[in-house]
């Protein structure tokens, strides 16, 4: 049984990544702050280990004892607006964890497969300058989240070079789906709308800049992207983890407004508009579907799963 092990399991992506990998046969050890809300009564082939990957000595021990085939790399401040206020951090985190294990994988692991959970933010400006961008476009960031993400890259490429350690690096859109924390958007509107529903509060909808264009993922085609890269994907490269196709946030809201049980007030708050957020973000997917992937589900699907969740949450006394 071929061994593998995630970081940032306890995370929202990581446990889409947990399960694909515990139904594909895989022994998954997981790195997390805490036990993941999907597993709290773990399956056998799963092991759960709480480490600070600031931190190297631990991670390198488990490493060492482990050896596994791959290793999923999704641990991460995650947040590029919280990176303003925690700029150290979030590159001790980002950048410094991702040389704490490409270290460990060149000293006791060389035969293992490295994926690092990029993210398309390292484009930043480019977005601004290119209709779509390209594994080849500028890397441009405009926060420190961005900037400790392009350290990470850069520390998988040059391990490759100099030691000949396997990785690549996913470049991610927005990705969302069942279990997303209400601290990101969609999850917040959904949340919101479930509230109004249960007569919890006015059936209002509030919102920021609905003219943006995003292009939008279900998580599970970007764990099956994950899956993908590093069984079929070559050292040393990028991949643009997206659809290729942008759709604008005012449509979103329709949807969202169309599956609501009440008749939801739609109402543009000044607090809620970023005056420093690209008209629309799109990048190329060609690199990727070249090994063969391509998305299954749709941004819909995703939104109804998120919809859904939170009517039964709120029904049973969450808010």
């Amino acid at each position: 049984m071929d061994k593998v092990l995630i970081t940032g399991g306890s995370g929202f992506s990581g446990q889409y990544l947990i399960r694909a990998c515990l139904e594909r046969g895989f022994s998954v050890t997981c790195v997390a702050r805490h036990r993941p809300e999907s597993f709290k009564s773990a399956p056998r082939n799963l092991k759960v280990l709480k480490i600070d990957l600031t931190h190297s000595g631990r991670l390198a021990e488990e490493i060492k004892k482990l050896r596994p085939r791959f290793v999923f790399h999704l641990a991460a401040q995650s947040i590029p607006r919280f990176s303003w206020d925690r700029p150290e951090s979030t590159f001790a985190v980002n950048a410094g964890s991702s040389l704490h294990i490409l270290e460990a994988v060149r000293k006791f692991s060389p035969q293992t497969r490295i994926l690092l959970a990029s993210s398309n933010q390292v484009y930043g400006r480019s977005f601004r300058m290119l209709d779509q961008v390209t594994e080849r476009s500028l890397l441009w960031p405009e926060n420190p989240y961005a900037a400790s993400k392009i350290v990470a890259e850069y520390a998988c490429l040059n391990y490759g070079f100099r030691y000949g350690t396997w990785a690549v690096a996913a470049r991610s859109t927005n990705h969302i789906g069942r279990g997303q924390s209400d601290r990101l958007v969609f999850s917040e509107w959904c949340r919101q709308i479930a509230l109004a529903e249960a007569g919890l509060k006015d059936p209002v909808l509030e919102v920021g800049n609905l003219d943006a264009k995003r292009d939008f993922m279900h998580v599970r085609d970007v764990i099956s992207a994950y899956l993908c890269m590093i069984q079929n994907g070559k050292s040393g490269q990028t991949y643009n983890v997206c659809t290729g196709k942008v759709m604008v946030l005012k449509k979103i809201v329709a949807h969202l407004c169309r599956q609501a049980k009440v008749r939801m007030r739609v109402v543009v708050r000044k607090n809620r508009l970023r005056k420093d957020d690209p008209p629309q973000m799109l990048a190329s997917p060609r690199r990727l579907e070249k090994l063969g992937w391509k998305p299954r589900l749709t941004v819909f699907d995703a939104l109804d799963e998120m919809l859904s969740e939170w009517r039964g949450k709120i029904a049973a006394g969450e808010r």
